[in-house]
């Protein structure tokens, strides 16, 4: 490197003794008249942690010792340890690229970053890697309680995934890890950034899948960033009319207050849905909502294969909270996301001995019979057109088998349970609140104020 050819030169030039210089992954820098020496006595020394060794001629090996010292003066100058470099590139430092070049020349060039966090036993892990990666050109630095590795890996999320699994494996500890690449040294410190970032989200809010790329905790990030009043008032504003129907309006169906309360949170989904998908837009993701009768999925489908709830009798997904009191929306998108599923808190069973959607059908649209009849056919379907001329005859929706529903009714038996499945007692327990609190089924008389 050129840095390092001109420290060799000066020195040359003041004493007039040919040698040369040897350094770790740098190189090797010859003064002028070395070629010719035949016999030649060396010392090597560590500079910053970086193996060097000086070449003179044998007759000339008692100038070694002077040599080294003179050397390393310079060197101050022009050649840092692996840990500085990281040390002040990360503290926002300038350093001169011929230094870096000298230094560390795969900085120069893309590599690869690893950003390790572990809660315990740090010093061990950081031995227990180093061990590990002794035969391959990678570095392993701490910094600020992260242990940092860098080098170009032929699959880092391999590697990311075996670290994690061999280190947890190794010690009672939880692993975090960030990993990118790393374009030139000018990136680090904002690849090292964004990594510290989302190790940091995951730890906050105990995210489960502990390895993270650039494009994992996008939304996490968004949720971090609002304040915590904003936070507050979209909680508040979610419980009230977007989460849920609201009770009292849907146990007055089937009057116009169901078709109010129904309409209002088509709307509130549909915003919600233009808001995040223009938002996942500007990421550059690609996003479509689905709302009205623009839908081009199956909202039912999708939210029963997320976990949110199950398909009961009524064959409205029903929610173990808010029961079938829910309406859906739906945003597809290319953006990266963790992937949650199916929770099955017994629903099938308890339909099976509740009915209550099916019995109070005034259209009798909802079967009563099992899931599926003798010849394996699905059972539990709506006659869609004896269903939609009650509804002309009402003049309004329905939404009885919505309210009938014990899951929409917030009984102290059913937020209790964690699962019906297979307990037929629990399930008599909860339809007996029900019947002792509102009897066959739930209903509010008359139109609230606003509405009279």
């Amino acid at each position: 490197m050129k840095c390092v050819e001109e420290l060799v030169k000066e020195v040359y030039d003041s004493c007039k003794i040919p040698f040369q210089l040897t350094i770790e992954e740098v190189g090797e820098f010859s003064t002028p008249l070395f070629e010719l020496v035949q016999n030649q006595s060396e010392k090597s020394f560590n500079y910053n942690n970086t193996k060097c060794c000086i070449k003179v001629n044998t007759a000339l090996s008692i100038t070694l010792d002077l040599l080294k010292l003179y050397i390393e003066e310079r060197l101050n100058k022009v050649f840092l340890s692996k840990k500085s470099i990281v040390s002040l590139l990360l503290n926002d430092k300038g350093i001169e690229e011929e230094v870096i070049k000298a230094s560390w020349p795969i900085l120069i060039e893309e590599f690869d970053l690893i950003n390790i966090y572990v809660d315990n036993y740090r010093d061990e892990i950081m031995s227990y890697l180093k061990q590990g990666y002794c035969c391959k050109e990678v570095e392993i630095i701490s910094h600020n309680g992260h242990i940092l590795m860098f080098g170009k890996f032929e699959d880092i999320l391999e590697h990311a995934k075996s670290i994690k699994y061999t280190v947890e494996g190794a010690v009672p500890c939880k692993a975090y890890i960030g990993y990118c690449n790393v374009e030139s040294y000018l990136m680090l410190k904002k690849y090292y950034d964004d990594t510290s970032y989302k190790i940091n989200l995951a730890f906050k809010y105990n995210i489960i899948d502990r390895i993270f790329d650039s494009n994992k905790l996008i939304l996490e990030g968004i949720i971090d960033s609002v304040s915590e009043e904003m936070k507050n008032d979209i909680y508040i504003s979610f419980e009230k009319g977007i989460a849920k129907l609201d009770n009292e309006m849907i146990n007055r169906s089937p009057m116009i207050c169901e078709v109010i309360e129904t309409s209002k949170s088509y709307v509130d989904a549909a915003i919600i849905g233009m808001i995040l998908s223009y938002y996942i837009r500007s990421l550059g993701y690609e996003a479509r909502n689905h709302m009205d009768k623009n839908y081009l999925v199956m909202p039912t489908l999708i939210a029963k294969d997320a976990g949110i709830g199950d398909i009961g009798r009524n064959s409205i997904l029903t929610n173990k909270d808010y029961g079938s009191r829910l309406k859906l929306g739906v945003v597809t998108t290319n953006l990266p996301l963790d992937v949650d599923g199916y929770k099955d808190f017994g629903l099938e069973d308890f339909c099976n001995l509740c009915k209550k959607c099916a019995h109070n059908c005034p259209s009798h649209s909802l079967t009563v019979g099992p899931k599926f009849d003798e010849l394996g056919q699905y059972n539990w379907q709506v006659d869609r057109e004896t269903c939609y001329t009650k509804w002309r005859y009402l003049g309004t929706d329905c939404g009885m088998c919505i309210s009938a529903c014990p899951f929409s009714q917030n009984l102290e038996t059913i937020k209790n349970a964690e699962t019906f499945k297979g307990d037929d007692e629990l399930i008599k327990k909860a339809l007996m609140e029900y019947k002792k609190k509102f009897g066959q089924r739930v209903f509010v008389p008359g139109n609230p104020a606003w509405l009279r």
